[in-house]
Formats: C-alpha cells, sequence, structure tokens
C-alpha cells in the first residue's frame, strides 16, 4: 500500500462561513487515499486499485455526479512501461438534497485500475486524480501518486470485493429513438421487461458537450419505457451515435450497464 500525497486543495464554494484557510488544514482530517498494489495476472494485466477514505459524514462522487458535484478525474500520461486500460467505477448511492439528486460514495469506496504491462520489466505507475468531496462545504481536491507495480501474484481482497460490486453488463436488448426537442433532443429507451422494479437510470453520452437530465421512467405493457432529455453546453447542434449511449439501470437488486441502443 502507498500513501498518496495531497498536491493541492480549493474550496470552491461555500454552503457555511466556513474560511478556506480552516478547510485547507482540515483536509488530512476528511479524507485519505491510498494506492493498493494489487496483483498480476498470467497475461500481464495489473489490477491495482485507489482507496478513498471519508470521514463521516463525508461523499464522494461517481462517474457521473448527479445534479450537482465533481466526479473523479483521472489522469496517468506520466506513466513508464505501462497502459492504463480503465478504471471502474463500483455501484454507487442515491440520495436527494433539497431537491437535487446526488450520485456517490460516503465513507469509503475502492477504484479498481485495469493495467496492461509493456514488457517483463517492473512498470511504474504515475497519476492524479481531481475529486470532489462534500459535507456542509464541498471542496476539489488533487491527488498524485506513484509506485512501481511488482509482480505481485496474489490477490488483494479489498480490491476483490470491490470488483464484485461493480454493475452487471446488461444482457437484454435496448432499442432508442431521438426527437428534437427545445434547445436539444429527447432520448427515448425500450427495455424488456425486468424481473426486478427499476428504482434509477442514468443516460450517459461520450460526447463532454452533452448531457442528460434526470430520466423519466414508466412501465407500459411488457416494456420499460425511458425518456430524456439531451442538452449542450455549448448551445450548438446535437450528434449522438446510438453505439456511444450508456445506459446504467438500478433496480432493486442488481445494477447492470447496457453499451449501446438500437434502432426500434
Amino acid at each position: 500500500m502507498v500513501r498518496i500525497f495531497i498536491s493541492a486543495t480549493i474550496v470552491f464554494f461555500l454552503l457555511s462561513g466556513l474560511k478556506t484557510s480552516v478547510l485547507a488544514n482540515k483536509l488530512n482530517d476528511i479524507i485519505e487515499v491510498n494506492l493498493l498494489q494489487g496483483w498480476r495476472e498470467d497475461n500481464g494485466t495489473h489490477i491495482s486499485g485507489l482507496e478513498i477514505i471519508l470521514a463521516p459524514g463525508w461523499k464522494t462522487y461517481w462517474r457521473y455526479p448527479g445534479d450537482t458535484g465533481i466526479p473523479p478525474q483521472f489522469d496517468f500520461s506520466n506513466s513508464y512501461d505501462l497502459k492504463v486500460l480503465r478504471v471502474m467505477y463500483p455501484v454507487p448511492k442515491f440520495t436527494w438534497e433539497d431537491g437535487f439528486r446526488s450520485i456517490g460514495y460516503h465513507n469509503s469506496v475502492i477504484f479498481p485500475i485495469i493495467i496492461q504491462t509493456n514488457s517483463a520489466e517492473v512498470p511504474t505507475l504515475n497519476g492524479k486524480v481531481d475529486l470532489g468531496i462534500c459535507k456542509d462545504v464541498c471542496i476539489p481536491a488533487s491527488f498524485t501518486f506513484s509506485s512501481n507495480l511488482l509482480p505481485i501474484y496474489a490477490k488483494d481482497h479489498k480490491i476483490e470485493n470491490s470488483i464484485r460490486n461493480l454493475p452487471e453488463r446488461g444482457r437484454e436488448k435496448i432499442t432508442c429513438y431521438f426527437t428534437p426537442v427545445k434547445d436539444g433532443l429527447r432520448i427515448s429507451l425500450s427495455i424488456p421487461l425486468l424481473d426486478q422494479e427499476i428504482q434509477n437510470v442514468i443516460i450517459e453520452l461520450e460526447n463532454p458537450n452533452s448531457s442528460v437530465e434526470t430520466p423519466k421512467i414508466n412501465r407500459i405493457g411488457n416494456q420499460f419505457k425511458i425518456s430524456a432529455n439531451i442538452i449542450t453546453t455549448t448551445g450548438g447542434p446535437i450528434s449522438v451515435k446510438r453505439s456511444e449511449v450508456m445506459t446504467t439501470i438500478f433496480s432493486d437488486t442488481v445494477t447492470s450497464e447496457f453499451k449501446g441502443c438500437y434502432p426500434p
């Protein structure tokens, strides 16, 4: 385990009268971040993990933070002799505060990191993560970390448990179509009736200039009908490819991710 060192902290807005200097001095009491070494698979893939431990009452965010918040932003560009394939996000919790939806984690979370090593040498993982952490105030915090990834083959149970808490890959076929609306598009999805009741739906797009509002969910016949408006931050035309639509469905017993959607 390698302790991560804080590189910068800035308060971006306050919900109370606390001063920025006070918050900055107390950051170490709010959050602890550790890089978990992980293990090497036989095919050369290395499984690592970034552990976030929060003080009681504090939270951080999922890759889609909801109506407010800052999603984690990872940068591994200064790493040596490896390629980070992806960072994985365990199933988050939904909370509602003053009518706004928040999606994230309380207490602790481990983000598994899937890495492809490029040779038999010991690669170096150099990374940076920007996080938003919130309680009565919200603080963007930046952390840097570095570690040589040794070829250890014993698995880390903490990372394994986090991997077990990842969303499942959805098996049902989702269809979708788009209709123009004021200031954007509306996406309408249909999914065959599931064994579980849908509690929440998140629709994500790869276009960084577009966002999707909170979807509406209706049960019609043997289908769930899901619709939401797509808006653009630039005010320009919106182009959406069906293959780039990511739908995450949260039910009472399982969370499933669906990559892409098909014409009706």
